[in-house]
């Protein structure tokens, strides 16, 4: 320990030094220790998060699979379990039936489902992931893209929609599917490169 105030020789600074430089060997060493026991723990987690969320999809209900995935209240920290949702809808839906209130607003039924109202923005959108195409080679309705829908809607609801804005209200229309408590928010679907749609099956036209 070098006292406070006493003026060091060269030779003595250099093994402060020394003495200072093991010192801090030591410290990485136990630092490492704690990062390798860190990334084992976080390993575990993450395994243990990802069988308890295939185990929640299999034996709950749509909104209790929302709240263990973290839906709507927390990031993404692990992409495993929602994963397990989005390919539960990759299989699509049957039926979609829209009914226009005079409201503007409209009550949807996803294939023998309860009823529940969406609000008009909510509702076109709906309408316009959902529209079928007699050209459709998929098992889902096609794609539209970002500039399409944007389009549609703005023909609908007399206002421009960015790319930000369809975002914002596709994330209202998940939340939405979510309080049903019978729908995967992830039938609403969107692609980096294709665009969005909903799943709804495609049906050949005779």
């Amino acid at each position: 320990m070098v006292q406070p105030g006493k003026k060091l020789e060269l030779a003595e600074i250099l093994q402060v030094i020394r003495q200072t430089n093991l010192e801090l060997q030591v410290m990485r060493r136990v630092l490492e220790r704690c990062e390798e026991r860190a990334d084992s723990v976080q390993q575990y987690l993450s395994a243990l998060e990802a069988s308890l969320a295939a185990q929640c999809v299999a034996t709950s209900p749509v909104r209790s699979i929302a709240k263990c995935l973290g839906i709507g209240s927390a990031p993404r920290t692990n992409s495993e379990p929602w994963a397990v949702l989005e390919s539960l809808a990759k299989t699509g839906i049957d039926r979609l039936e829209i009914e226009w209130l005079a409201t503007g607003a409209a009550l949807v039924r996803v294939n023998d489902g309860k009823p529940f109202k969406l609000a008009p923005a909510l509702a076109h959108l709906l309408e316009i992931l959902a529209q079928d195409s007699p050209v459709g080679n998929g098992a889902i309705v096609e794609w539209k893209s970002y500039p399409a829908v944007a389009g549609m809607l703005e023909k609908k609801l007399g206002r421009q929609y960015t790319k930000h804005a369809i975002n914002q209200l596709v994330f209202r229309l998940r939340r939405v599917l979510v309080g049903t408590g019978e729908h995967n928010p992830f039938l609403i679907q969107t692609h980096r490169q294709f665009g969005l749609r909903f799943a709804l099956k495609h049906k050949e036209k005779l």
